[in-house]
């Protein structure tokens, strides 16, 4: 580990979150269909255990089309109403506001809303979180300590940290953070964030696993 500083994989606390399907009421997807039907953005390893689990209690039979979650979000809106899709499982939650905002979702329960707490689910109601995911920083701990890393993500732009980082733009769980940031901010906000990075000239990776692999091998 030759650097005497870290490429980092930055972010910061982001859900991940499901959404009611296009195509039924969730009150009769199961009890009236032969078949549950499910688009799943999350891997099959993740998500599969969970629906099998779901036929063995309910004997509801389930059928899945897995697909990242960008493909199955174009899917669902070129579909529309006639979707056959009951449940959309989504890696992120800024697929969904594309859903939400096309009007493709439907509303969920109060019962199925109010076992999740309001800062993790649609303030419209209709999808809520089922899993969180911490993003971080990965650094060489022979080269560097927590206290020369960047504290928040707004420190990236800093021009001590020039060429010494790394991100994955084109990953799906970046352009979600991203998302947030123009939620909370604003696109001005967004803007200045994108303009900061690329002018302290990150090392660009196609996802996150090679940057943890850049970090190790210094």
């Amino acid at each position: 580990m030759k650097h005497s500083w870290p490429l980092v994989l930055f972010a910061s606390a982001v859900l991940l979150a499901a959404a009611c399907s296009g195509g039924g009421d969730e009150s009769g997807a199961a009890g009236e269909s032969a078949a549950l039907t499910v688009y799943a953005g999350r891997s099959e390893s993740l998500i599969g255990p969970l629906l099998g689990r779901f036929t063995q209690k309910t004997g509801v039979p389930v059928n899945v089309r897995y697909g990242s979650t960008s493909e199955l979000v174009a899917t669902l809106l070129e579909e529309g109403e006639h979707t056959p899709a009951d449940l959309f499982i989504s890696q992120d939650a800024a697929a969904l506001g594309a859903l939400s905002k096309s009007g493709q979702l439907r509303g969920l329960a109060a019962a199925t809303l109010d076992r999740v707490p309001s800062r993790f689910r649609s303030p419209g109601g209709d999808w809520v979180g089922l899993s969180g995911r911490a993003r971080v920083v990965v650094y060489n701990t022979d080269n560097s300590s927590p206290e020369q890393l960047p504290q928040s993500l707004a420190e990236v732009v800093d021009p001590k940290f020039l060429g010494r980082w790394g991100l994955a733009p084109t990953n799906a769980s970046f352009q979600a953070h991203m998302a947030l940031v123009a939620a909370l901010g604003g696109d001005q906000a967004l803007d200045e964030l994108l303009d900061g990075m690329v002018a302290n000239e990150p090392k660009r990776y196609p996802k996150n696993t090679p940057i943890v692999a850049a970090v190790i091998a210094g």
